[in-house]
């Protein structure tokens, strides 16, 4: 796979991983989750129910909740068990 948007992907799974990181309270939560749910088995697809969660219509520069199926989950998945190392 060849990383297309700043070494993501795509331009949506870069805007997931934006704005989990760059504000203060949605780091927060998604540290808490990651603290919680990694040691799961199905870790990537918790990770797209709580984005889904936290970003019901996408993120706030997405076109709409539709840009969400454009995201790479496994890649946030593994991202984010490095985050919690």
């Amino acid at each position: 796979m060849s990383n297309t948007y700043n070494g993501w992907t795509n331009w949506e799974t870069w805007q997931i991983l934006l704005w989990a990181s760059n504000d203060q309270h949605l780091y927060n939560l998604t540290t808490e989750f990651v603290t919680w749910a990694s040691r799961f088995a199905s870790f990537d697809y918790k990770c797209q129910k709580f984005f889904y969660d936290m970003f019901p219509n996408g993120t706030p520069d997405m076109d709409g909740v539709e840009d969400m199926s454009a995201v790479n989950w496994k890649e946030i998945a593994q991202h984010l068990e490095e985050w919690n190392d």
